[in-house]
């Protein structure tokens, strides 16, 4: 995929994933807990059955059915034009009530974004059930830095990569382009490029920070990045295709020694089905499965 400078003022935004809308689960989410928060989260499903799975590919929209409860569909945004990633943030910073529970459907969206929320959730010890599909920078910080996860039914959690050695090659890069283009109406290029960079560094800090935090291995943004998913046996990608390889998974047992063990439930990784699953939303790419002995050190 991709990955570039959108505009001066969003140029460490990168595309950082694709969409993947799933079908919908009715599974109860926590058995154990008590009737009103049973019933609270049974709305929040509603409410995602309600949505055309779709929606999931578009701005994201949030739905609180209980001060302790919030569900969010779709894109995690920066320039939050439909108001559902503010309203996100809100819930997740409010201290006031701890423990809270997130449902979330999402291909990702914005890296900074996303991990200023997932922080404020680690804060407050919330449990985070990924519905049907969390990607990109969902599953980097929403899902990874957090200690309570659960997965709800078929659902996929994709990785590929996030703030990293690459992916700062890749900025720099982008910045070379961009000042190569439009640098006479910079002053200082010398000054943003260092301020832009600093950005980068400081935002590749607190993701580290965050991982480590809540038990998992950076490994899951760093060597995934640093892997060429291209090399992959065919079958650990579902078999023979031509289609791009666009994200990776973990087997249970090595998401368990990356640290990323899961409460309640069990993330989709069979390749054929993973790919099966893509292929019915008509999603142009395919997932493979990243065994710990071919991530690059």
């Amino acid at each position: 995929m991709e990955k570039k400078m959108v505009s001066v003022g969003r140029r460490l935004s990168l595309l950082w994933l694709c969409a993947i809308p799933l079908l919908a689960s009715c599974a109860s989410l926590h058995a154990e807990r008590g009737e009103s928060e049973v019933a609270s989260q049974t709305a929040c499903l509603q409410w995602f059955e309600s949505r055309e799975a779709t929606k999931a590919t578009e701005s994201g929209e949030f739905f609180s059915p209980d001060r302790l409860l919030g569900c969010f569909d779709g894109t995690i945004e920066r320039d939050d034009v439909g108001g559902g990633t503010r309203a996100l943030g809100e819930w997740a910073e409010d201290a006031a009530e701890s423990r809270k529970n997130l449902v979330i459907r999402s291909h990702g969206g914005d890296a900074e974004v996303a991990l200023a929320i997932a922080e404020n959730l680690q804060a407050q010890d919330a449990t985070v059930f990924a519905h049907e599909l969390c990607a990109s920078s969902c599953a980097n910080y929403i899902f990874a830095g957090v200690v309570d996860r659960r997965i709800t039914p078929n659902t996929l959690v994709l990785f590929h990569g996030g703030f990293s050695d690459q992916s700062r090659s890749r900025i720099e890069e982008s910045l070379e382009r961009h000042y190569a283009q439009s640098g006479d109406r910079i002053s200082e290029i010398g000054v943003d490029r260092a301020r832009l960079l600093a950005s980068f560094d400081e935002s590749r800090m607190r993701q580290d920070a965050l991982l480590r935090r809540a038990g998992v291995d950076p490994a899951v943004i760093h060597a995934v990045d640093a892997n060429d998913a291209s090399a992959l046996p065919a079958e650990l990608c579902g078999g023979p295709s031509t289609l791009p390889r666009n994200f990776v998974y973990f087997s249970d047992d090595d998401a368990a020694q990356l640290g990323l063990n899961v409460s309640e439930g069990s993330i989709l990784n069979d390749p054929p089905l993973v790919n099966r699953r893509i292929a019915d939303f008509g999603r142009a790419f395919i997932a493979c499965r990243l065994p710990l002995n071919e991530i690059a050190q």
